[in-house]
Order: C-alpha cells, then structure tokens, then sequence
C-alpha cells in the first residue's frame, strides 16, 4: 500500500486483502435479502411535513416552519383556563414602596425603543396603555411592520427602520457570536450592517 497522502486517498495494492481471509464473494443476493428502492417511495402530496397540527378538548395548536427558518407556534384555547387558587404563592415583601404619595408625578413624555418581533414588541404596548392610563404621553418606536399594532391601541408611533423578518432571519442563520461561513460570503454581514445603522445601533 502507498504511504503518500491521507489514509482514504492512498492506492491499494494488489497483493493487499480488502475482505477478511476466506470470504466469498458473489453477485447473486441471499435468499433472505430485502431490497428497497429509494427512488420509487412516493409522499402525499396533500401533507404539508413542515407543519403540524393538534386538536383536542382544550386546546388547539399549530407549528409551522417558515421559509427563512423560523418557527411559528399558535394556540387556540378551546376553554378558558381555570383561575389559580389565592394561596398558589406566598405574598412579597416589599421595601423602600410610597404607598400613601406614589400617585404624585408629573406627567412624563415617554418614548419606548423596541428592535425585535412582534413578541418583543407586544408587552411594551401593554405597559404603554397602563402608563397612557395614569396620564404620561407614550411613543413606540420601533419598526414600520408594527405601526398598525400600536396605532391600535392608542399609543403614538415612530418609525425606527429596520426589517424585523430579515433580523430574525439573520438570528437563526447565526445563532453563535461568529456568524457562519454562509453568511460571511452571500452578503449577509453588509446587509446586517445596514440595517443596524439604519435602526441607530451599533453593528
């Protein structure tokens, strides 16, 4: 056997066994043998193998994989959850709390940057409206994609720029700090760069 290069690219010798010692070889297959050919196994067209759906008596659920990666989960309560009982917890003691003169401010203008998704986006318009109720000025700032959303509910908005799908996308290609080999060539560090800048963070 040559000794030149790696061990899978060396030439074997003619006088050098391959099988152990005695072991016939014939073309002919065993008479126990089962064969399957790979090419002729044929899916339902009608599944759809990147989604998937559950029903049931208290709730329905659905997972689907987007093009770009993402996971998308979605639940349907069938029936409304049961309340927890009183005693699930025992009560926090709190300190350093005004509880007699903590309604005394002044009403503040409120601005509240969001870079994300819809969840990251969600419980911030939640506590918009609790602030807007006890009446500060609150302005979401994030992206366009969202406007609608916050718009809705009564609080001001301002757009950031930004695309939060590319962003997302851009997360799942490169979970790690190092961005992957893929992304380092097809232009996607140059894009992210942009974005960033555009949004006013440093990239």
């Amino acid at each position: 056997m040559s000794e030149a290069g790696p061990l899978h690219m060396r030439e074997i010798d003619e006088d050098v066994l391959i099988l152990p010692p005695n072991t016939e070889s014939s073309d002919e297959a065993p008479s126990n043998a089962t064969f399957v050919d790979l090419g002729s196994i044929q899916t339902d067209p009608k599944i759809n193998y990147a989604e998937w759906k559950s029903t049931g008596k208290g709730l329905n659920s659905l997972a689907r994989v987007t093009d770009d990666g993402r996971i998308v989960i979605s639940l349907d309560l069938a029936q409304k959850l049961p309340d927890l009982p009183k005693d699930y917890a025992r009560d926090v003691e709190e300190f350093a709390v005004d509880e007699t003169e903590w309604k005394q401010y002044p009403s503040l203008n409120i601005v509240i940057m969001i870079v994300g998704s819809r969840g990251d986006v969600q419980p911030y318009v939640a506590l918009g409206r609790r602030l807007l109720k006890d009446g500060h000025r609150v302005r979401i700032a994030t992206h366009e994609t969202f406007r609608s959303f916050v718009t809705d509910n009564e609080l001001e908005f301002f757009d950031i720029g930004g695309n939060p799908q590319d962003l997302m996308s851009y997360m799942v290609k490169n979970p790690g700090l190092i961005p992957g080999f893929t992304s380092l060539t097809n232009g996607d560090i140059s894009r992210k760069r942009k974005m960033l800048t555009e949004v006013g963070l440093p990239s």
